[in-house]
């Protein structure tokens, strides 16, 4: 696996620019598809899982989308070399604003509206990147 300290691979794909996501020491299109492949796994076994509630299997869902996400930018940055389908970035885009309007819910059932903002302050700068 790829060692970043204090951090996860998983941040980096998500808060790295798309074009230095590919930079990143040790992350190959290779792991990208493992990562890919245990998020679906994860997402073919959670109708099995007793999660208690509807909000928690929502925001499980949701965090699966996230990481799926951060997978499409890598192959993005990837580009040819990406052994995933390369996504667009109309489809980024409206992939990142269902995301968005989902963890927006979600957090909207557990918290106040305040830090709503700066909670989704990451996505609006990756919005801008698939404009």
């Amino acid at each position: 696996g790829v060692t970043i300290h204090n951090r996860s691979i998983f941040f980096e794909m998500l808060n790295r620019p798309i074009e230095t996501i590919h930079e990143v020491q040790g992350l190959t299109p290779a792991g990208i598809e493992r990562m890919r492949r245990r998020i679906e796994r994860l997402r073919e076994k959670s109708p099995r899982v007793d999660f208690g509630d509807n909000l928690v299997r929502d925001e499980f869902a949701l965090t699966l989308d996230v990481l799926s996400h951060g997978c499409a930018r890598a192959d993005l940055s990837f580009g040819k070399r990406s052994r995933g389908r390369v996504a667009s970035l109309p489809d980024m885009k409206r992939d990142l604003k269902s995301i968005m309007e989902r963890h927006e819910r979600l957090w909207l059932a557990r918290n106040r509206r305040g830090g709503l903002k700066a909670s989704i302050s990451h996505y609006k700068r990756n919005l801008r990147e698939y404009a």
